[in-house]
């Protein structure tokens, strides 16, 4: 198998397909921290011990805006 680019991302073995998957997540996402850590039945713990994890931060405007105290994005209330 091979993404948009040409790259291959799964590989089939003598034809039978391997049984990977790719997931793709936009970051067009409020901003969040994301984690993933493989779930391989019978061995997750060891995948995570042996360092297959990955975090992955997103920020956004509106989270800029409470750091700097800002209200560029205009997303926070000002009534009072």
């Amino acid at each position: 198998m091979t993404d948009v680019s040409g790259n291959v991302v799964c590989d089939d073995i003598n034809g039978v397909n391997s049984g990977c998957q790719t997931f793709f997540y936009t970051n067009a996402q409020s901003a969040r921290l994301q984690f993933y850590h493989d779930h391989a039945m019978g061995i997750t713990r060891l995948n995570v011990y042996a360092g297959e994890a990955a975090g992955y931060v997103l920020t956004d405007a509106v989270e800029q805006d409470m750091i700097n105290g800002t209200n560029v994005s205009a997303s926070i209330s000002t009534a009072r």
